[in-house]
């Protein structure tokens, strides 16, 4: 027979409960780039758990994650400081990787370090299937001609092939039929 928990543990596990689903409420706006509502479910998580568990680890560093996508350089900056004195070493040690990442210098790309795409939906002869998903172009997708399939085309013959692919052709065909034989007298 099992013994009823006393009040603390329920509240506790309840709390905990919560917290999976702030967490998890969080993390599917954060995957859909609701940054503000990630927060906010993150901020409400931390706020039903003991921060210096595991699990406050890991929705603290996911907070940080949603400061900084969200453009909160500063918040997350000082989370992560935060976290650099977490009593779980691999906390410690994913806050330190990420506060470096933070911190460190911006670069202002020079123009020549960047590729330009060329927009190839208006060259002469391109056949829709790269005009970009915007529409722009002339032909649609539904207009473009369907590939040939092989049973469409002409057969192929003989003297049309490389030369050089017939004597590969011959070659391996003569050295598969020594093998066989090689093989047939020892064996």
């Amino acid at each position: 027979m099992s013994q009823p928990q006393p009040a603390g543990h329920a509240a506790q596990d309840l709390a905990k409960a919560k917290a999976k689903q702030y967490y998890d409420t969080g993390k599917a706006a954060f995957d859909r780039g609701r940054y503000r509502s990630a927060i906010d479910a993150y901020e409400a998580a931390i706020a039903q758990l003991n921060p210096n568990t595991l699990l406050g680890a890991e929705v603290q560093l996911a907070l940080v994650m949603a400061y900084e996508a969200g453009g909160n350089l500063q918040e997350a900056r000082d989370l992560c400081r935060k976290l650099e004195k977490h009593p779980d070493s691999e906390t410690r040690k994913q806050s330190s990787r990420i506060l470096y990442i933070l911190e460190a210098p911006k670069l202002n790309p020079k123009p020549e370090w960047r590729v330009e795409i060329p927009d190839l939906s208006e060259v002469e002869g391109s056949d829709g299937e790269y005009q970009r998903a915007a529409g722009s172009g002339s032909r649609s997708r539904s207009q473009a001609k369907p590939p040939e399939r092989p049973s469409d085309a002409e057969p192929l013959k003989l003297e049309e092939v490389a030369p050089e692919a017939n004597r590969f052709l011959w070659f391996a065909i003569g050295t598969l039929v020594l093998s066989v034989t090689i093989w047939g007298v020892l064996h």
